[in-house]
């Protein structure tokens, strides 16, 4: 899904004769993607946090899914 909203931001700014914009828009399409993945993977370089992540993944595997599925259709 990421993929193709940034095809549609792409095509969006050229349809709107902006090539330019395009930058503003693929930010704005990538924005919790990358918060989401910038979160996870900076919490998980302490030892104490990545022991735990897969436990609590298995302790509330909903939550675990919720942000694995919003990442892919960020």
């Amino acid at each position: 899904m990421l993929g193709v909203a940034q095809g549609e931001a792409a095509v969006a700014a050229v349809a709107d004769d902006d090539p330019a914009s395009y930058d503003a828009r693929w930010r704005g399409v990538t924005r919790r993607h990358t918060a989401l993945t910038l979160g996870l993977v900076t919490a998980t370089r302490l030892r104490p946090v990545r022991r735990l992540v897969v436990p609590a993944a298995a302790r509330v595997p909903w939550v675990f899914g919720a942000a694995v599925r919003s990442i892919g259709s960020a």
